[in-house]
């Protein structure tokens, strides 16, 4: 029998909007199977409905110690200041910044090195025009400076640079779940 699309939706709804910047509904959920995997043996012995009771009042457990974690004294939530994005995310553009669950840092800790990769891979004119434009963030008129160019040509360098990076990283949506991947805008086309 599948739990999980009942005990997600029921989770979705328990999960107070103020924890869900840190915590997912997934997180919660993978909490849900690990209490159940270690309490193995004595729940294979219940009938359906008690296994499908406990499974609620695992998630309702595990949402309230998200609470008494984000809003120890010293991880209060009221008292967080956001904090700017690694460059390197910032360069992929597609992290959402706002989501700080477990599952989304791993995501935009893996489109980092997949951008740091694929940019390490690119020609040196490249290379070094996104590093200086997006990393750094300089001027296209200082980089332009830098590397002997018009700023005109160093735009084109810098949208041919971007091209290649896109290329090789691919569909950077891989690295998030429907949850945290970004939003396309809708097509223009009338």
């Amino acid at each position: 029998m599948n739990y999980a699309p009942d005990l997600h939706k029921r989770i979705e709804q328990r999960l107070p909007l103020c924890f869900r910047r840190h915590v997912s509904t997934e997180d919660v959920l993978s909490e849900v199977w690990l209490d159940a995997v270690k309490h193995g043996e004595s729940l294979r012995a219940m009938p359906d409905g008690r296994f499908r009771v406990w499974l609620r009042k695992s998630a309702e457990h595990n949402i309230i110690n998200c609470g008494r974690r984000w809003f120890a004294e010293k991880r209060d939530m009221r008292r967080e200041v956001a904090l700017s994005s690694a460059a390197l995310t910032n360069l992929g553009t597609v992290a959402a910044a706002q989501d700080q669950t477990p599952s989304s840092i791993q995501a935009k800790q893996e489109l980092a090195d997949s951008v740091q990769i694929s940019l390490a891979s690119l020609k040196s004119d490249y290379r070094r025009v996104l590093t200086m434009h997006y990393l750094h963030g300089e001027q296209l008129q200082t980089v332009a400076e830098n590397m002997g160019r018009s700023p005109n040509a160093i735009g084109h360098l810098v949208d041919r640079a971007r091209q290649k990076l896109g290329d090789r990283l691919g569909d950077v949506n891989r690295f998030f779940s429907d949850e945290f991947r970004p939003k396309r805008p809708a097509n223009q086309d009338g």
